[in-house]
């Protein structure tokens, strides 16, 4: 449905092994050429799904009917909505962007001026060839990667390889900021080629004020402004640095 959840008449249980769009689909009418009309049902998710496995053969076009199967399901959201896990259906709605990398954890949150952490990257599928990561950090100013570039083949594309990403150091209380870790596919394998990912990471700022001793976190609050009355000023002052 349009709130995702699982319509009334959907089928149910182990056998199912995915939900699509099926309620209040756009579609062909009958009464001329050109008519249309809002209709439900299973033949209404199954040209979604269809239509993805299109999109994945497209650029993956040697991709057996498996591995065409075993991409939709991957790439599927997974346990978003409790109401589809019912009946002992899967918790997977259709999701048509796909991925060849798989990034564990797939976001990071970093102290600034603190340890790295280990981000794991392997290959969903096997690749009918080598292919090469190229691992970089586009704002050098915040963030840094301890190797430029890795490497899978057809034997070691699951085992996940290490990506130590570190913040960067500051003396400025500037708040917190993000930075993007880009990961860059290049094969001879087609489906594996010029395949594009991101990273997000969150740096948290922890510089303190060398003369009021505050962070970006734990603000020096005023608790009050110089009150002027009539042709009085009580006086006022404050350190704001």
């Amino acid at each position: 449905t349009e709130s995702d959840a699982a319509s009334w008449f959907s089928n149910y249980g182990s056998c199912v092994d995915l939900f699509a769009p099926g309620s209040d689909v756009l579609s062909a009418g009958i009464s001329s050429d050109s008519s249309t009309a809002y209709m439900s049902g299973t033949s209404m998710a199954t040209p979604y799904v269809a239509g993805v496995a299109a999109l994945y053969l497209q650029s993956h076009p040697t991709a057996a009917p498996q591995r065409v199967t075993d991409a939709i399901l991957d790439a599927a959201t997974k346990d978003a909505h409790v109401s589809l896990s019912a009946n002992g259906s899967p918790n997977k709605l259709l999701y048509s962007l796909f991925a060849p990398l798989v990034l564990s954890p797939d976001s990071l949150e970093l102290t600034e001026g603190g340890a790295g952490s280990t981000v794991l990257v392997s290959l969903k599928i096997q690749p009918t060839t080598d292919v090469e990561v190229t691992v970089t950090v586009p704002d050098h100013t915040e963030g840094a990667v301890d190797v430029s570039s890795l490497t899978f083949t057809t034997s070691n594309w699951a085992i996940p390889q290490a990506v130590v990403v570190s913040p960067m150091d500051d003396p400025e209380i500037d708040g917190d900021a993000t930075f993007q870790v880009n990961f860059f596919l290049s094969s001879a394998d087609v489906s594996m080629h010029n395949v594009y990912l991101n990273m997000r990471v969150t740096t948290l700022d922890n510089d303190i004020c060398s003369s009021c001793g505050n962070t970006y976190a734990d603000p020096r609050v005023i608790s009050a402004l110089p009150i002027q009355h009539r042709s009085s000023t009580t006086p006022f002052s404050d350190n704001l640095n």
